[in-house]
């Protein structure tokens, strides 16, 4: 891939022996850390709830084609999720397990492809190492569990990466094949038409074109992918300048790149007006960054990537008392967490120094996980500071290529220190994980409330929700406790209030029960029905703090 003098410098440091050689040269390698992720992601599958996130992306797929055409119109995001949610639905159902089954199943298909990639970019051991971190994140388990796009187009930019590479090769190794042996017929050129035929891998470049476009139809921050491979592109024609094989041909080699780059615009073109317009218009409830609170948000967005979201010190607290047992102590785990966040957030920060400083080696391969690592995450902190955007949800996509850095900068340790270092990072993330599947909920988790209600309902009660698009998750599991006929008819009123403005409309209604999620407006204050009467209050404080439950009785008599 280099030059040879720069290659055997490269490779080289990629070859030694270690611990986990043998390992990673099993023909069965690749199967036991796929059997690993199964392990991991089926687990606790259905123990967090369905959030708001997750029954929006239900109901949206259950609408027709069009339907989702004109609510992706109105939301923040492209319709093809949607779509291929609505085909994998009607194959396999609604259930939480078939729902999430999809995510899973995408999420071990990105840990292939990563796989073949690092492979191909290093050796089967950093291929080992990256899949396993990828493996055993709680951050990857968390979006592997959840029915949104994010699984969907981290798969979809893993291929677009994969096809792109294999292209790459393919073009700096057949001038090489093309040229050897043939130096007579260079100095004719009867050599560069087929060479230049050979240019065009047309299976790669197929392969990256429907990945990319299919991941720019299904979330947004997919274009940045799409711009830090182009950056890779510029750096090798600007590192190969000084190639006599490859440098008579850099500009057909740019060229269809960028002609490769056009059809992806073309072939977003239909939509690219909405992306104007939803851009412009954004979100009201996001508001700008300070600048230094979004450079500190780097480093959040680490510990989320490499440790998962339940790793705060009161999720520790939080996830300890649901669990009641453990095979660590809380102050165990605590340190166990520090301790390899620390090692991780070293080996990262030595392995992006040494890539920099090893610049004028032109190591391709080490600069494009940089870049598909960095850039992205350097726009993504620059938008921020327009709107407040969680990056570890919407930067999901480049993860792979952290641990991939993460690999090469195990990888550039001594041999004796490598097996420890890598036991500590892997040791905190478990750590992560453990405590993500003893978080009892996700968001707010309508089960507990619901079966109190079921446990206490009578005949011609009702039930509400404020606010009142979380109508949606009452409906979904209100099926499961038998209270849908108690439900109020969801009807969004323009004065803001929702389904609250039934409890005055409706006198007949002799008792409510109305559930306030922490968004609402009166979950600090009961007074938006006065001629009802708060018989009782449930906080559900030992579960999940961020629901009440108030049975509301309107006294005989009242008009």
């Amino acid at each position: 891939m280099n030059h040879p003098s720069k290659a055997q410098a490269v490779e080289s440091s990629l070859t030694q022996p270690s611990l986990f050689s043998h390992l990673a040269e099993s023909p069965f390698a690749l199967a036991g850390v796929l059997l690993l992720a199964v392990v991991l992601r089926l687990m606790h599958l259905t123990g967090q709830n369905l959030w708001y996130d997750e029954i929006y992306s239900l109901d949206v797929s259950q609408q027709t084609i069009g339907q989702i055409i004109l609510t992706a119109r109105g939301d923040m995001h492209p319709p093809l999720f949607y779509f291929f949610l609505k085909g994998w639905s009607a194959v396999w159902g609604t259930s939480v397990v078939v729902l999430r089954g999809l995510s899973v199943v995408l999420n071990l298909g990105t840990i292939a492809i990563v796989w073949n990639l690092c492979e191909r970019l290093a050796n089967r051991q950093v291929a080992l190492w990256t899949t396993l971190l990828l493996a055993v994140s709680a951050h990857q388990i968390y979006y592997a569990h959840e029915i949104r796009m994010y699984s969907f187009v981290l798969f979809l930019t893993a291929g677009a990466v994969y096809g792109y590479w294999r292209w790459l090769e393919s073009q700096l190794a057949a001038p090489q094949t093309a040229y050897r042996g043939a130096s007579s017929a260079m100095k004719t050129g009867s050599v560069l038409s087929a060479q230049s035929s050979v240019l065009f891998s047309a299976r790669w470049l197929a392969l990256y074109f429907v990945c990319e476009l299919a991941a720019v139809y299904s979330h947004y921050f997919a274009l940045l992918m799409l711009g830090a491979l182009s950056l890779h592109v510029l750096f090798v024609f600007w590192n190969r300048r000084g190639d006599a094989v490859f440098a008579p041909l850099r500009f057909r080699f740019l060229g269809i790149w960028c002609g490769v780059q056009a059809l992806v615009v073309i072939g977003f073109s239909p939509w690219v007006q909405t992306f104007l317009n939803q851009s412009r218009r954004g979100q009201p409830w996001r508001t700008p960054t300070p600048l230094p609170q979004a450079l500190f948000n780097v480093l959040s967005v680490l510990k989320d990537f490499a440790l998962g979201y339940a790793t705060e010190f009161d999720d520790f607290e939080q996830a300890w008392r649901s669990s009641g047992t453990s095979l660590f102590t809380l102050t165990e785990q605590t340190v166990m967490y520090t301790v390899g966040g620390t090692v991780l957030l070293t080996i990262l920060v030595l392995s992006v120094g040494k890539t920099l400083l090893a610049l004028r080696q032109g190591d391709e391969k080490r600069m494009l996980a940089l870049l598909l690592f960095a850039a992205p995450l350097a726009v993504g902190v620059a938008v921020t500071l327009r709107q407040s955007l969680q990056l570890s949800r919407y930067l999901l996509i480049i993860t792979p290529y952290l641990f991939l850095l993460i690999a090469f900068g195990l990888h550039d340790l001594p041999r004796r220190m490598r097996a420890a270092a890598f036991g500590l990072c892997v040791v905190a993330m478990m750590v992560g994980t453990l405590v993500y599947y003893r978080t009892p909920s996700r968001d707010s988790d309508l089960r507990p409330v619901l079966v109190t209600i079921q446990q206490r309902l009578q005949a011609d009660d009702r039930i509400v929700i404020d606010p009142d698009y979380n109508d949606s998750c009452l409906v979904y599991y209100a099926r499961q406790y038998g209270l849908e006929p108690a439900l109020v008819k969801p009807e969004h009123a323009g004065n803001g209030e929702g389904q609250l403005q039934y409890l005055r409309e409706h006198a007949e209604i002799r008792r409510w029960w109305v559930i306030l999620d922490y968004h609402s407006a009166w979950f600090q204050k009961y007074d938006f029905a006065p001629a009802l009467r708060v018989k009782s209050v449930e906080t559900f404080s030992n579960r999940y703090p961020r629901l009440k439950l108030l049975e509301l009785e309107r006294p005989a008599g009242t008009p």
